[in-house]
């Protein structure tokens, strides 16, 4: 299936004409389509969304979960500025798409500061490091929350490492799953000076999908009490 994602442009012979990111995305869930060609300005950025929310999606799902993206993926927008965006976007998910072979040698341990350094200039990992509790930005109501979930007797029920999303613009490590797993360290004895075992990720458009704690939410894993 080749999905043409546009409010005003005819599709080419042989394209089914999408007009909204929600459409698109649903269309991809199927695992049907072969070929995806965006625009960016949709007619209402706010309500219907643009074409990079669709690409946004795309890589976090094929960061995250293995997704197989579209063999094609271009972008038609005459946007110059949303299309070098969406440019780099389509790069990303194609350098994780290509590169399994060298994602399994990734996951050997390295350092962190390894690890943040390859982050930082573009890679999205996953790399399996050992972080100290005291460099994590908690955020005080999912510690609660997770918390309160463990004395009611719902707990974790494995022990794989916690994953751990690394912040570009604010050079921050925040958690992104495993707070149970994270919280029942804690509860039986994890110290801030410890170290832990993290898969540590990172990619762009990362503020779409996490909120980065600030202020008084967040958790003081030195001073504050559960």
């Amino acid at each position: 299936m080749k999905i043409y994602l546009d409010d005003e442009r005819t599709p080419p012979n042989g394209w089914k004409l999408v007009k909204t990111p929600k459409e698109v995305i649903k269309l991809l869930k199927t695992g049907k389509v072969t070929e995806l060609s965006l625009d960016h300005d949709l007619g209402d950025d706010k309500n219907i969304g643009t074409g990079y929310d669709v690409l946004l999606w795309l890589e976090k799902e094929v960061h995250m979960n293995n997704f197989k993206p579209p063999k094609v993926l271009k972008v038609h927008s005459a946007n110059v500025s949303a299309r070098t965006k969406m440019e780099q976007a389509i790069k990303s998910i194609n350098r994780k798409n290509e590169n399994k072979v060298l994602l399994v040698n990734i996951l050997n341990e390295i350092t962190l500061d390894a690890a943040i350094k390859n982050l930082k200039y573009g890679e999205v990992g996953p790399y399996k490091v050992k972080i100290k509790v005291s460099d994590l930005t908690l955020s005080k109501q999912s510690m609660i929350r997770t918390n309160r979930d463990i004395q009611q007797n719902r707990l974790s029920k494995t022990n794989k490492p916690i994953d751990v999303l690394y912040d570009r613009d604010k050079n921050v490590l925040i958690i992104t799953d495993g707070w149970h797993r994270f919280v029942q360290m804690l509860l039986k004895g994890l110290k801030p000076t410890d170290y832990i075992n993290v898969n540590l990720f990172s990619y762009s458009g990362v503020n779409q999908y996490y909120s980065i704690p600030f202020g008084d939410n967040i958790f003081n894993i030195k001073t504050d009490k559960l």
